[in-house]
């Protein structure tokens, strides 16, 4: 029988799975996308395609409720 070990804590850094006796696990670094929210200027400048991704996302977040605002988000 496989017993997962993972928590819920966000944000995650890892993760650990033991079978039998043996233990296979990773760790990663992670970054909220919303901690991003207030640097939005330096997302539009930036040559990093994912700074780009993280601003596409920031702004679909905040106008997820209006539908005409959205559109704008993504054509402006």
């Amino acid at each position: 029988m496989a017993r997962i070990v993972a928590g819920f804590a966000f944000p995650p850094n890892g993760f650990r799975h033991e079978v039998l006796g043996t233990v296979m696990g990773i760790t990663f670094p992670t970054a909220k996308l919303m901690d991003y929210a207030a640097r939005e200027d330096d997302l539009l400048v930036s040559d990093n395609p994912f700074a780009w991704i993280t601003l596409a996302h920031l702004r679909a977040q905040r106008n997820r409720h209006d539908p005409e605002q959205l559109f704008a988000a993504k054509w402006t």
